[in-house]
């Protein structure tokens, strides 16, 4: 690992594919800002560089996917409720997220995943 820099790790099918799922939860379900979200997007890539990395553990693609998605929505749905006195009330779409919780959060996005295909598209 020592001998791998990010920009090697980013390059992997399975890499880019965690970054656009945590993406898809800070960005675009939690509304992270742009910069906090670039952080905790660094963040849960070495954690899910590290988690799939471990030894012994039986992971499937689709575990992995599952495990990254909860974390993703973990650290967002925190993010958020260390933000005391922002607006997030102001806006609906993460005023819901955060009443949801982020196991409903996380299920919902899985579930939307598991009905893409490998390109990304949506299986007929």
């Amino acid at each position: 690992m020592a001998d791998e820099s990010p920009g090697d790790r980013e390059q992997t099918p399975l890499n880019r594919s965690a970054r656009e799922i945590i993406r898809m939860a800070l960005i675009t379900l939690y509304r992270v800002p742009p910069a906090d979200a670039a952080r905790l997007e660094s963040e849960l890539l070495v954690w899910f560089d590290r988690l799939r990395r471990r030894p012994g553990a039986p992971m499937t693609i689709a575990i992995l996917r599952a495990q990254l998605v909860a974390m993703a929505c973990r650290v967002a749905h925190i993010y958020w409720t260390g933000q005391v006195g922002q607006s997030v009330a102001t806006d609906q779409r993460v005023a819901r997220t955060l009443a949801l919780g982020p196991e409903v959060v996380a299920a919902e996005l899985e579930s939307r995943l598991a009905k893409k295909g490998p390109e990304g598209k949506s299986e007929p």
